[in-house]
Formats: C-alpha cells, sequence, structure tokens
C-alpha cells in the first residue's frame, strides 16, 4: 500500500501544470506612443510646450519613457524659443486598468534649452490617467524640477493594461 502512495505522489509531482483562468493574463511590452502639452514656471519665467514621446514597459509595475517638447518661453515681457527632453521612470499604482483611473508617480532627469544653455535637472512627477477612449488614454500630469509643470498627455492604449 505505501509503494502505491509513493508512485502516485511521484505521478502527480512529475504531471505537467496546467493553465488555470486565473493566469491567462498575458504581459504585452510594446512601445506606448504619446502626445502632450504644458505649461511650466519657473524662476526665469513661464512656457508654453507641446510634445511627444515613447514608453517602454519595464515589468508590470514600471514604464520607461523618453519625451521631448518645445515651445515658446516668456521672460520678463520678452519671448523665446525653449525646448526640453525627459527620461522617466513612472511606477504605476494600477497596472492591470481594474478601475476606472489609474494614478502613478515617477521621477527622472530633464534638460531644458533655454536658448542660450542647457540646464540638467532632477524632475519628480504624479499623474491620473483616465479611462481608454477609443485608441487612446488621456492624462493629467503635474512635475517639479527645473520649475513647476501642469501637463496634459494622450497615451496610445494598450491591449491589455495601462
Amino acid at each position: 500500500m505505501r509503494g502505491v502512495t509513493v508512485l502516485c505522489a511521484w505521478v502527480a509531482i512529475a504531471m505537467p501544470a496546467r493553465r488555470v483562468g486565473a493566469q491567462d493574463f498575458a504581459f504585452n511590452p510594446a512601445m506606448q506612443w504619446q502626445g502632450r502639452a504644458e505649461m511650466s514656471a519657473t524662476s526665469g519665467g513661464t512656457s508654453v510646450l507641446v510634445g511627444g514621446g515613447v514608453n517602454l514597459p519595464a515589468g508590470y509595475y514600471v514604464r520607461l519613457g523618453i519625451d521631448g517638447a518645445a515651445g515658446q518661453r516668456v521672460q520678463d515681457g520678452a519671448a523665446g524659443f525653449t525646448w526640453r527632453t525627459d527620461l522617466t521612470a513612472r511606477f504605476l499604482l494600477d497596472p492591470f486598468a481594474e478601475q476606472r483611473v489609474g494614478w502613478y508617480a515617477g521621477g527622472g532627469l530633464s534638460a531644458v534649452h533655454d536658448g542660450a544653455s542647457w540646464r540638467p535637472w532632477v524632475t519628480l512627477l504624479v499623474g491620473r490617467e483616465g479611462p481608454t477612449a477609443g485608441r487612446w488614454r488621456s492624462a493629467v500630469e503635474g512635475a517639479i524640477g527645473g520649475g513647476v509643470r501642469l501637463g496634459v498627455v494622450v497615451r496610445r492604449a494598450r491591449v491589455n493594461g495601462r
């Protein structure tokens, strides 16, 4: 009798496991394109920028992004051209889109060109991503680093998750 029990135990261990319904989530690590419009206020003036970029998944909860934006800067009544580039990492609090909206926080590095020189900054950000509308998702984002920024972001929606 003991031999039959041992044999049954070995057969159960050796049997290949099969997937169950709860394991059917497939991580889809595709690029996510985005566009943005934002306003920033610094000690050097106020800027309005428009730009775009791309996000890449770095696991279920983290998205790495690179963005570029250009626009108009006003300082002491004089207008000038400005541009900025960001390298960021966002931590998603709801990566599987289980809620209607999803919050995220992150940080990274920014470089701002004010028409004369580049200035590097450490950036911290927080955002709220809304529900999918067609193939797109919108978000509102606030950031500090080289001033205070408030932006509206439109991202390509992922097939599953954020």
